[in-house]
């Protein structure tokens, strides 16, 4: 942004979406871990735990962050809706006045 490659609003976009996809990722690839470790363990202990937490871990992660980012899109259209509402609905109030 410094450099003026990218606008403010592109570098607020471009954090809203690393904080909120990090913090996604991380919390899914923890679950995803522990299932995996779970799941490894019964199958096959001790290499199974080892292969699951992996397998589990990445997939979580991945998972986790693409989902949280959906769900970021959804809330900030829904925040687009509202604004655009109120809007409307300020302009329909200064008609009636």
């Amino acid at each position: 942004m410094k450099k003026g490659k990218i606008s403010k609003k592109e570098f607020n976009n471009r954090l809203k979406q690393g904080a909120v996809g990090t913090v996604g990722g991380l919390a899914c690839a923890s679950a995803g871990a522990a299932i995996g470790f779970l799941i490894g363990s019964s199958v096959l202990p001790v290499v199974g735990s080892i292969i699951g937490v992996f397998v589990g871990g990445v997939a979580g992660g991945v998972a986790g962050k693409r989902l949280s980012l959906k769900v970021l899109d959804k809330i900030e259209d829904k925040i687009e809706k509202v604004k655009a509402l109120q809007k409307q609905l300020a302009a329909n109030q200064e008609k009636a006045a």
